[in-house]
């Protein structure tokens, strides 16, 4: 299996970033029935290069023009490749409205009106380049797609899928007495667990960097991820310590009467398990004003589901969750 060390040299030293110049800010640009090549044109120098950014020219007013000729269009879409590698779409022609749903705008675009290039980060000159020729683009992106395929790689993500089917299974929580204290549980079973994860916590790791580097997961999410993992492992060492000092016998039976913690210790660490690693949930930054998936969140989130959910409406709720964390000032919320 691909350790951490390895997976953090394919990690870009500049994290890449689109500045969106929007064209309707400005009069006269609102005021032209059609954009020029001018108008449109991609800053992408050198100097932004090396700062880890280029420039895209964007129109984001929608407003319906008369005589057929709708609304401008004039954006961009972004394929991640991986490790710094992007494919970027500029798209111009025309909007109007959506006759399924008028909230939502019904993109048209022209037939010259599609403008593809390439982004690549070069390791070695530590800077992103510009490319117009895909075949070039994939020429540097080579190295990373034959770590994409490499059997190191599926093996840790086969070992991650073997996690989760297992952690978040309802044979896992009887087996380890999950979220309760019952009469036969003992102090070993605590340690079992608490072993349990200490075994795949390196995994755990790797596996998400794994998904931020490939794009699966951007790079506030990968930080909550990981200061989560580093919060259960204080939790773990916590209670661990805690029965290693007090019940040199782990084989009995849990009995917090004659515990001087009360099991104050257990209890959170178990706790901190069922609520921000064993269910769906995001954080939330109150200064953004975003929310970030949980673990489980970023995996159930990629699996089929029985429950129908559309992109746009998981997205209103997640606004009404949002919007309940921020009047609450709470950083976190299980996806309910």
């Amino acid at each position: 299996m691909i350790d951490f060390e390895t997976l953090m040299q394919y990690k870009p030293k500049i994290p890449f970033r689109i500045v969106e110049k929007d064209l309707s800010q400005w009069e006269e640009m609102r005021r032209k029935t059609y954009f020029t090549e001018e108008d449109m044109r991609i800053d992408h120098s050198n100097d932004r290069l090396k700062k880890g950014e280029i420039e895209i020219p964007v129109y984001k007013d929608n407003t319906i023009r008369p005589l057929n000729f709708k609304g401008k269009l004039l954006s961009y879409d972004v394929e991640n490749y991986g490790c710094g590698f992007y494919k970027i779409t500029q798209k111009r022609g025309i909007v109007k409205p959506n006759p399924n749903d008028h909230r939502y705008p019904k993109e048209e675009v022209k037939r010259d009106g599609i403008h593809t290039f390439y982004i690549g980060y070069s390791r070695e000159e530590e800077t992103y380049k510009f490319f117009e020729s895909e075949k070039t683009f994939l020429e540097l992106y080579k190295p990373i797609e034959e770590l994409k395929l490499s059997e190191e790689v599926q093996e840790l993500i086969n070992d991650f899928i073997d996690f989760a089917q297992w952690f978040w299974s309802p044979r896992f929580k009887v087996e380890y007495y999950f979220g309760s204290v019952i009469a036969d549980q003992t102090y070993a079973d605590y340690l079992r667990l608490i072993g349990y994860l200490e075994e795949n916590m390196e995994m755990l790791r790797s596996y998400h960097l794994l998904l931020n580097i490939f794009g699966d997961i951007d790079d506030k999410t990968y930080e909550y991820i990981l200061n989560s993992l580093e919060t259960l492992e204080s939790y773990m060492q916590k209670a661990k310590t805690h029965i290693l000092s007090l019940f040199p016998n782990p084989n009995i039976k849990v009995n917090h009467l004659n515990d001087p913690e009360r099991g104050k210790p257990l209890s959170q660490f178990l706790q901190y398990i069922e609520l921000k690693i064993a269910q769906r949930g995001y954080f939330v930054d109150l200064d953004e004003k975003k929310c970030y998936p949980n673990m489980w969140e970023v995996f159930y989130g990629q699996q089929f589901s029985k429950d129908f959910e559309s992109d746009i409406s998981k997205q209103e709720r997640l606004s009404e969750l949002l919007q309940k964390a921020i009047d609450n000032h709470q950083t976190y919320f299980p996806y309910k």
